[in-house]
């Protein structure tokens, strides 16, 4: 029965049924059903089956050494010897050979990785000379992220002065070849007879020819691409493995997409593809997140009748790209569709442990870590060597602050592989919850080592001939992109940041567009220091600052008479005194100083405390608190507290200082510096993938000599992302935003602020943002367009000041009358020009009060920035930033400096 050999137990075991009901008299027959059943674990129905053909036959050998085997892999060794003692020349050797043999076949039906090492490491005790046990159990601890375990175990076959026979040369040559040990491999291949070089160590050797090609890969890149569209034409590779190997030989070398193009190549020049060809190829598409190229070969396989090792690939490959869906949906924020993705595999095979972690994965992005946490310790309960579930309740285990359970876990972890990345991931969560950050990014480093050497040692999984010897996991992403090589660099990054010492120095310049004291040139160098004090962040802050204002000319002097007090000091139509009197309103302004910040960080808790630029005319104690907890999954409650400085002009920011004379009597006058306590509370949602916001608030608003305001806020909006293909992302949103003043203090004269302070602003902004990295670089781009709207009230030039406004009324009434009366003398044709000959249009733009103002119109802007990572511990950036907003055009140029002493290498 040809079918009984491919394994196909339950359709063999049916057809003997069917038989033997024909013809009960084959007793050979009845032996290979109840073979068929102790294969299979069916144990009882075997010993039944062997009984009764011994009832029979009692001298039926295949049945006693099919019953004595059952027994003694039960443990049951007396009545297994006396089987085995009715068998002519069979001894214990046999007995030991027989549980051996049934070891080996319980470990290929477990799912369980750890407990598949102990079932080979029991049949390697029963027949410690059987080179493709030591081969399996080698693969399986390799497997397990236990590779000084697998060395070990082979070391006996491995050594150069041992005597080894063609099986264990041959088990020596797999092993080598799929930890990538190409020195032994070649000796290896030297001392290994023709007649032993079975179509499987043809593999190895082509595939050892193959890596001696991709050495001499060319360093350009278009002449490698033709190099490897050369190589997938002229190849041959009806088993899919060699495509395979080189495929990841690729990426190992840190050339993913050439390895894709290779594939892709395979693909167009094999028109017709066999089911192995589609698996392999299938396991590296998905190996490399090429989901849908994987999906098209496995299409290709239905109704094709697959061999049971084919068939578990095509079920691990589902489960797979399962998974890997799952993963980029729940990424992607769409928790829902991830587990429509997830639902088949959980349902064909709930305790799948890889669809398990990914729906674990799901109930971590919705904050629900009870459900995860339960999820989790029944995977490890069913198998404590999972690593991944292990890793996963440490986690969850450290965030629920259960320390002694998170500590005793990991230690746990590392003890059962001390070689894999997880152990040392588990041990850097336990140090950084312990606050030892050090120590933490030592262990995270170790995991990156031990996680890229596992990147570069590819699968070398072979097509079988007698002996099975194939170990591939088609779940593994192997690329420079390599997820869990990704997060512990993430990781890394995060603790750094978090705890590790800093330094940013950040030099920029801003640029607001106007005239007079409107314009704004602003410079500065914000120098940035932090450690970690405690569980929190303390830093300090220097930012030497200079501010200049544009100049005005004699031209228009509506926006002199608006600057100082040259409304007062300077009479409209007193021609003789303008030159000198307006040269303190037509400079320019400036202003030099250094701000200083000291601040303290602690999860959703921050608080600052320092000064406006010490130099500056005012200077003014600033700070607030700030609180970001959350209150339900995904919802945020985002609450401020602040006293800051409003940087709108050098008046608001730095204050003026000027001395006038008025009625031959002189004095100093200080004014500005203005600051705004804020208190605002806004509730957001959501996360990366989609987030909405709303909020609003009030501020209290002073400055030296200025009259007092009162703001309101409120604005609302979100985004979502539409496109994120792992290195490129880019969201959609919207924001409406509306404020008022209770009074307009966009003046620069004594008692106003001169800040912008409309009494009704409105405005609807559709931003598109852009963020992308590779390798060393990231960087960012956003546009945002839309329509403002925003209203001032009229206001008096001197607010607190009622003598100056009396005085600032007069000479509005005189230069109305100068007006008149140098309408009249046109009228009349009068050669002399009243008021000193000052013009018409002169006089009539001075007022005791800035009239009311409204626009509304076009917004918008644009922003991109970049940061390239020189070292792991040294950052450069910058930052140009161009907008249309209120009243201004605004440019901001930033450039960054960015270093942390955490040692990272």
């Amino acid at each position: 029965m040809k079918i009984n050999t491919t394994g196909r137990y339950n359709e063999a075991r049916q057809r003997a049924v069917d038989t033997l009901q024909l013809a009960p008299d084959q007793t050979a027959l009845k032996v290979k059903l109840a073979d068929m059943d102790r294969r299979q674990g069916r144990t009882a129905e075997a010993e039944r089956g062997y009984r009764s053909i011994l009832a029979s036959e009692p001298g039926n050998i295949a049945a006693l050494q099919g019953l004595s085997g059952l027994l003694a892999s039960e443990g049951r060794l007396s009545e297994a010897q006396a089987l085995a003692r009715r068998i002519p020349g069979m001894g214990n050797r046999f007995l030991h050979d027989m549980r051996a043999a049934d070891l080996q076949a319980e470990a290929t039906r477990t799912d369980s990785a750890g407990e598949k090492v102990t079932l080979l490491t029991s049949a390697l005790a029963e027949k410690p000379d059987d080179p493709w046990i030591r081969l399996h159990l080698a693969q399986a601890l390799l497997k397990s992220s236990r590779q000084q375990e697998a060395r070990e175990v082979m070391e006996p076959i491995l050594s150069t002065d041992s005597h080894l026979t063609i099986e264990r040369l041959q088990a020596a040559v797999f092993f080598s070849s799929q930890v990538n040990d190409f020195d032994s491999l070649r000796r290896l291949l030297r001392t290994l007879p023709p007649q032993a070089r079975t179509p499987s160590i043809r593999q190895v050797e082509m595939r050892l020819e193959d890596h001696d090609r991709i050495a001499t890969l060319p360093a350009d890149d278009t002449d490698a691409r033709f190099y490897v569209r050369r190589l997938a034409d002229t190849m041959s590779d009806p088993a899919g493995v060699r495509g395979t190997g080189i495929a990841s030989q690729l990426v190992g070398a840190g050339k993913p997409a050439l390895a894709v193009f290779f594939l892709r190549s395979l693909l167009s020049s094999s028109p017709h593809l066999t089911a192995q060809q589609r698996l392999a190829y299938a396991g590296s598409f998905l190996g490399l997140r090429r989901t849908e190229e994987t999906r098209h070969l496995m299409e290709g396989l239905a109704g094709v009748q697959l061999s049971p090792e084919e068939e578990r690939e095509r079920q691990d490959i589902t489960t797979g790209l399962a998974v890997t869906r799952s993963d980029q949906l729940n990424a992607k924020g769409d928790q829902a569709e991830a587990y429509e993705a997830l639902r088949p595999v959980l349902t064909d095979n709930p305790s799948d442990t890889s669809a398990r972690m990914a729906l674990v994965r799901l109930y971590e992005a919705r904050q629900d870590n009870a459900k995860a946490d339960e999820i989790v310790r029944a995977v490890v309960n069913r198998d404590p060597d999972d690593l991944e579930a292990r890793l996963a309740l440490v986690k969850l285990e450290a965030q629920a602050g259960q320390k002694d359970e998170a500590r005793l876990n990991a230690e746990a972890l590392k003890e059962r592989a001390p070689t894999d990345p997880r152990a040392w991931i588990a041990a850097a969560r336990v140090a950084e919850m312990d606050g030892n950050w050090r120590e933490s990014l030592e262990d995270l480093a170790q995991a990156r080592e031990f996680r890229a050497a596992q990147v570069r040692r590819t699968d070398g999984g072979l097509v079988e001939d007698v002996n099975p010897f194939r170990q591939q996991d088609h779940g593994k992403s192997e690329t420079e992109q390599d997820p869990m090589l990704s997060g512990i660099q993430e990781e890394e990054s995060r603790v750094s940041q978090t705890y590790a010492p800093t330094v940013d120095i950040t030099p920029g310049f801003l640029g607001r567009s106007g005239t007079g004291l409107t314009k704004l040139s602003r410079a500065d160098l914000k120098m940035e220091g932090a450690v970690t004090v405690g569980s929190g962040r303390l830093g300090i802050i220097l930012d030497p600052t200079v501010l200049a204002s544009g100049t005005r000319t004699m031209d228009y002097r509506e926006g002199l008479w608006k600057t100082g007090t040259t409304a007062v000091t300077c009479a409209p139509q007193d021609v003789k005194i303008t030159s000198a009197c307006y040269s303190d309103a037509i400079r320019r302004r400036s202003a030099y100083g250094v701000g200083t910040n000291f601040y303290y960080s602690f999860d959703w808790f921050r608080a600052d405390i320092g000064t406006s630029p010490l130099g500056f005319a005012v200077t003014n104690i600033l700070g607030g608190v700030e609180l970001t907890p959350q209150i339900a999954p995904h919802l945020v409650l985002h609450t401020t507290f602040e006293r800051r400085a409003i940087a709108d002009s050098v008046l608001s920011y730095a204050g003026m200082r000027e001395t006038e004379t008025v009625g031959n009597v002189t004095q100093n006058r200080t004014w500005g510096g203005v600051t705004k306590n804020r208190a605002h509370a806004q509730f957001e949602y959501g996360d990366d993938a989609f987030s909405l916001y709303a909020g609003g608030g009030g501020a209290y608003i002073y400055g030296r000599n200025t009259q007092s305001n009162v703001n309101y806020e409120a604005g609302v909006g979100g985004s979502f992302r539409i496109y994120d293909d792992g290195m490129n992302k880019v969201h959609i949103g919207a924001d409406a935003d509306w404020f008022r003043y209770n009074n307009n203090q966009f003046l620069y004269t004594p008692g106003n602020g001169g800040y912008f302070s409309p009494q009704s602003f409105f405005s609807l902004t559709i931003p598109v943002r852009y963020a992308g990295h590779k390798g060393a670089w990231d960087w960012g781009a956003s546009g945002f367009g839309g329509f403002q709207a925003y209203r001032q009230r009229s206001t008096l030039l001197f607010p607190r000041d009622s003598s100056y406004q009396t005085q600032a009324k007069a000479n509005y009434d005189v230069a109305q009358d100068c007006v008149r009366e140098q309408a009249v003398a046109a009228a009349n044709g009068s050669a002399t020009i009243p008021c000193g000959g000052v013009s018409t249009s002169v006089l009539s733009q001075y007022n005791y009060r800035d009239s009311a103002k409204s626009s509304s119109g076009i917004s918008g802007g644009i922003d991109a920035l970049f940061y390239y990572h020189i070292t792991p511990d040294l950052k450069v950036g910058g930052r140009f930033l161009y907008q249309k907003s209120g009243p201004w055009n605004q440019t901001d140029v930033n450039l960054s400096v960015h270093y942390d002493f955490s040692g990272i290498r």
